[in-house]
Parts: C-alpha cells; structure tokens; sequence
C-alpha cells in the first residue's frame, strides 16, 4: 500500500512539475526567439572553427549542455537574461575570450563604484558623489545576497586564465547593473542594495545610479578594473598615463622600472628602444644594488615591442633582480 501512495506522489509531482514549466509565459516573441536562437547558433560555431583549442579547459559536453538549455530556455528569457547567459557560455574559455562589454548592442551600464579584492575581503576603492563615504568600507551584500554568494555567482560570466584574473574581472561585473539584476540579485536596477561596513562594523546602504558606460569611463578616466591614482604610492602614481617609466630610489640604491603596457612607445612618444637607452646611460652613473621591475598594471599589448627592455636587463649589471607581478599581468606581459 505504502508502495502505490509513493509511486502516486511521485507521478503527481513530476506531473505538477511539468504542468509548471508549461505554464511559465513566454517573454520572448517567436520571432524575438529565432533571432536569439540564431545567434546563439552564430556564436557557438564561430567559437568552435575560430578557437584553436575552445575546449583546452572546459569539456566540450559541459559547453553543449550550457547551449541547450540556453536554445530551451530562451522563449522565457528576458533580453538581458539571455546576454548574460551568453557571457557565461563565452567565459567557459579564457582570458582574451570574452563579449566585450563596451559594445553598443548589448547597452549595458555600470554603477558609479570600483571594488578591489583584498586578504579580507571586498572594498569600495572609489565612488562618484555622492556615494563617497563608502569609500574604505568592505562589501558584505548585495540586497539579501551575501557577498560570498554574489562574487561566486557573477564570476561565471568573467573572463579569466586564472583564479587570480577572476579577482580582478568579477569585480568589474558586480558593478553592471544589467548582470547583478538578470541573475536575481537585484530586484531593481535603480535600488541594488549595496551594503557597505566600516572598522567597527557598522552597516549602511547605498543606492548608487546606474551610468553609461561612457559616463563610467568618463568618471574613471578610463579606468576600471584596478585601483585609482594615488600621487603618494609609487606603484599607484603613473599605472594609468605612462607605458613605462622609472624612478631611482637613493636610499636604498635601487632602481624601480614600471612596465604598464607592452607598446612601442608611451604617452610623451618615446619609445621602448629610447627608454631602454635611457635606462642604459643612468645606470653607468648610479649605484644600484637592486632592480625592481613591476609589471603588475600590465595586461599586455604587442609581444614585438618588449626586447629592448629585456636586452638592458640582459646586458647591464643591475644587483638583485626583482619582478612584481599582480592580477592585471596578463597576455604579453607573461611572455616578458
């Protein structure tokens, strides 16, 4: 008897289940989903032929399953719904694979915060007014999501080589409203709950506004994915306006180079052949017992442009070598 109440629960439910399913209204018109389905289609072959090794990291399987249930699911989908559901099916790969952001069509937008991921947790580095008390304050939820959760959830659509470069892409996204509302941890773009906590533990709520993505840019200077100048730290204070520049530490007789793009010149026109000259008439003046060479802001550029610099690290007596490599050290700043 006990046997047939289950087998009766059990088809019940499977039946409740399915009836469910059919019931979910669709979002998407029939020609709404062809146009979807047909660039889901578009970009899942056009990965496949123009990847050389697409499935280096993730099984082709597991790929074909996130693109079937994407094809399924699309009618009940919302636009950005199915753009972020794309951007995870992309983030499968790795670091230089991604839907840039910055594109027009998928009109995304950013809230007008930069996050940084340190030993201890999530901070705010940078906020447009008014919302510049948060700055210095840790991160611990996003509405009733508690940071844990959010960072784990938004850095399946974040392009990354590493675990270390998924520290610094996903805290870009948890700021595009778009992502933080198609995955359900934002009800309101315009009222995304973050909430913040100072050193003593007190917790307040800010609702930043969402901006363009040129107003983003525009308020950033261009920048953001790290953390913001600071005229007082050496490594914070040219990682945005200069390629490469160096500077002579007196006291301890060590010379600290920045490499922040691998390209032929930076920002004045000099090029990295006239910077590796420089480097090479300064240090037949200078005493040094140490060389810093910091590539952390690097996240590449043009393998060709970086030999000259190598050479004079090759062909100069420089003392104890040092190289400083961080999460933005990417692409051709790891073949340096």
């Amino acid at each position: 008897m006990m046997r047939k109440l289950m087998s009766t629960l059990l088809l019940i439910l499977c039946l409740t289940s399915i009836a469910l399913a059919q019931d979910i209204p669709a979002v998407q018109n029939e020609s709404a989903q062809a146009a979807w389905r047909e660039d889901l289609r578009e970009l899942y072959e056009k990965m496949q032929t123009k990847h050389p090794k697409l499935f280096w990291r993730t099984p082709q399987a597991d790929f074909q399953k996130l693109v079937t249930e994407l094809d399924k699911d699309i009618p009940t989908l919302t636009d950005d719904q199915i753009k972020v559901k794309l951007m995870q099916i992309v983030a499968l790969v790795d670091g230089h694979t991604q839907i840039g952001i910055f594109q027009p069509a998928l009109n995304f937008h950013m809230y007008g915060l930069r996050l940084y991921m340190f030993s201890d947790g999530i901070y705010v580095v940078d906020a447009q007014p008014p919302y510049q008390e948060a700055i210095g304050k840790k991160l611990v939820a996003v509405g009733s999501t508690d940071v844990d959760t959010v960072y784990k959830e938004v850095s399946t659509v974040a392009q990354h080589d590493n675990d270390n470069m998924l520290k610094l892409t996903t805290l870009f996204y948890m700021v595009v409203p778009e992502v933080l509302h198609a995955m359900g941890i934002t009800s309101d773009v315009n009222q995304p709950d973050f909430v913040v906590e100072d050193a003593a533990g007190q917790r307040t709520t800010i609702e930043p506004t969402p901006l363009s993505l040129d107003e983003y840019l525009k308020w950033g200077n261009g920048n953001f994915i790290t953390l913001p100048p600071n005229p007082n730290v050496l490594y914070l204070q040219h990682q945005y306006d200069e390629a490469f520049w160096y500077s002579y530490l007196a006291d301890s007789k060590t010379l600290y180079i920045q490499y922040n793009e691998v390209t032929r010149a930076n920002a004045s026109g000099k090029t990295m052949q006239q910077f590796a000259d420089e480097l090479a008439a300064f240090v037949k003046t200078a005493s040094i017992e140490r060389t810093i060479v910091d590539v952390r802001h690097n996240t590449g550029g043009d393998n060709h442009f970086y030999p000259p610099l190598l050479n004079f690290l090759e062909q100069n007596d420089l003392g104890k070598l040092y190289v400083l490599i961080g999460r933005m050290t990417l692409s051709a700043a790891v073949n340096f």
